[in-house]
């Protein structure tokens, strides 16, 4: 199936008024106050100025262990599952 710009540009205006646009609304709303982005402001934070280091990091095997705990059988189940996809 082929798609053509304006099909991906329409696409593309879709998601950024839904991921964006609405959140920015509802926020607004709730807070009383004009919000514009509060979630690129989450992401900037986070990951630009060094404030998820308030959390603290842990090794790539910790969210192995958490996945593993969390999902169990759910897990195992993807994992094994991937090569038929």
């Amino acid at each position: 199936r082929k798609f053509g710009l304006f099909k991906v540009v329409d696409v593309a205006l879709v998601s950024l008024f839904t991921f964006v646009a609405v959140p920015s609304i509802l926020d607004g709303i709730y807070y009383g106050k004009s919000t514009f982005w509060a979630m690129g402001n989450h992401l900037l934070y986070n990951v630009f100025s060094s404030g998820g280091d308030l959390y603290g990091t842990e090794p790539w095997t910790f969210y192995i262990k958490n996945l593993l705990l969390n999902f169990n059988l759910v897990a195992v189940l993807a994992a094994v599952s991937v090569p038929l996809l």
